[in-house]
């Protein structure tokens, strides 16, 4: 169901830089590509006890190289807008440079929520070529989309 790829791209966004190779990140993983699985509220809720007990290292951030970056980009082409939100949401909180294009694309989605997920996932990257999309979101309809791109931008400044 879509519920568990998009509570598994949240997990995934928590799960942050933990070292890959435990059991619970594969789970988890594997719940976004694969549509979900049964593991993953076990794996969601071994992946946050390993963050709270301070397992997260900051040694990749940014590289877009860990497996939950790769998996978080992939749930960006997910059928549900729900999902990719919250992929879009956990990439910026990774800070995956090489989400860009995809944060870039989501800007042009019919949900406004996504949209504005989308420019904050930006601005939490701050990649200054994400700024002629974030310029361009100027022209939104929704206003909360145009808020979070003038935000994204001043980070970006």
């Amino acid at each position: 169901a879509w519920q568990v790829r998009e509570e598994a791209a949240t997990t995934l966004g928590k799960l942050g830089q933990i070292a890959i190779g435990h059991g619970s990140d594969a789970d988890a993983i594997n719940a976004v590509n694969a549509g979900g699985t049964a593991n993953a509220p076990g794996a969601a809720n071994d992946v946050n006890g390993a963050i709270d007990a301070g397992e997260a290292s900051s040694d990749n951030e940014g590289s877009g190289t860990t497996e939950p970056a790769v998996a978080l980009r992939q749930a960006m082409t997910d059928a549900y807008w729900q999902v990719r939100l919250r992929a879009a949401r956990s990439l910026g909180r990774l800070r995956d440079v090489a989400a860009l294009p995809v944060l870039i694309e989501a800007l042009a989605h019919r949900a406004g929520n996504l949209r504005k997920e989308a420019a904050i996932a930006l601005g939490e990257i701050g990649d200054p070529r994400a700024l002629p999309a974030l310029e361009a979101a100027d022209a939104d309809p929704d206003p909360e989309v145009r808020k979070a791109a003038r935000l994204a931008r001043q980070r970006l400044s």
